[in-house]
């Protein structure tokens, strides 16, 4: 499970997270992966092949780790995305 990445604020702008990403899909690439993240990222995700997925599509554990956020009531919007596994 992939609950998201950061980049340093003056780091940004330099592709780091496009290059961490990259390295990531050769580790999780022939596996299933769940990605819980800003709902902003999702093309970023979407690089690599996550797609947006129902809570209903999701392990409990993710159902409860995203109803927790939610609760926070913070103005971020996240969402629920899954990497399918290679065949």
């Amino acid at each position: 499970m992939l609950r998201g990445m950061q980049v340093r604020e003056d780091m940004r702008g330099h592709h780091l997270g496009a290059k961490m990403l990259q390295k990531l899909n050769t580790i999780i690439d022939a596996r299933e992966c769940y990605c819980l993240c800003y709902a902003h990222l999702d093309n970023f995700y979407k690089q690599i092949g996550f797609e947006v997925v129902e809570e209903s599509e999701v392990p409990d554990f993710l159902k409860e780790r995203i109803q927790s956020y939610r609760n926070q009531k913070s103005s971020n919007s996240y969402l629920l995305m899954k990497k399918k596994m290679k065949v």
